[in-house]
């Protein structure tokens, strides 16, 4: 198949087999809320649907958020280089396809929000903008730098019991990893709401 294959027209099996090289960021936050007993379904549908969206360019991953207890909600993270290189993955015909494969299993349309740069921790209340991105840089750097002092280290002395993380760039990944880990789970969430008041006015 060609390297000038026209993603916006193309069909899910199209795509699928044609090898697009990745680049080396914005964010599209898709939430689907699944009906009660379709689950197993879903997930099924999800596991057809990434490989797809993998092959368009600019793509730098897919999560998962699963429904919390009580909810049925599911939450899709994709990651693009580029706001032009998100929409086109959004607005394809292959994507198209796919929700209209997912529509019998959920309760309502789909909700999509494309972010930017830091805007994906920073999502505001119901009625308010978002903060200012001098007000989003300060959180953000509040929360990492004690990450980047504590987080090398205790995986630096985890190298002496697993030899494998005694490589630089293992260790590197595995640090990388676990920052953005616990920035996007753990501390991003709570440090947004503990200053919520000054980040929404």
């Amino acid at each position: 198949m060609s390297d000038t294959l026209d993603l916006r027209t193309a069909l899910p099996e199209e795509i699928a087999s044609h090898h697009q090289p990745r680049a080396d960021m914005v964010t599209s936050i898709i939430e689907h809320e699944v009906k009660a007993g379709r689950e197993t379904e879903y997930e099924t549908w999800l596991k057809k649907i990434a490989p797809i969206a993998a092959r368009f360019p600019g793509h730098q991953g897919v999560s998962f958020v699963r429904p919390s207890p009580g909810s049925n909600k599911y939450t899709v993270l994709l990651k693009f280089d580029t706001l032009k290189q998100a929409q086109t993955w959004i607005h394809s015909a292959a994507r198209e396809a796919l929700v209209a494969e997912v529509k019998p299993y959920l309760v309502k349309d789909e909700n999509i929000d494309v972010q930017t740069g830091l805007e994906f921790w920073f999502k505001p209340p119901s009625g308010k903008g978002f903060p200012s991105r001098l007000k989003q840089s300060a959180v953000t750097l509040l929360v990492l730098y004690p990450l980047t002092l504590i987080v090398p280290r205790l995986w630096g002395l985890g190298s002496q019991i697993a030899p494998p993380l005694g490589n630089v760039f293992v260790l590197n990944l595995v640090v990388d990893a676990t920052i953005v880990g616990l920035l996007t789970y753990v501390f991003m969430p709570r440090a947004t709401g503990l200053f919520s008041k000054w980040l929404y006015t």
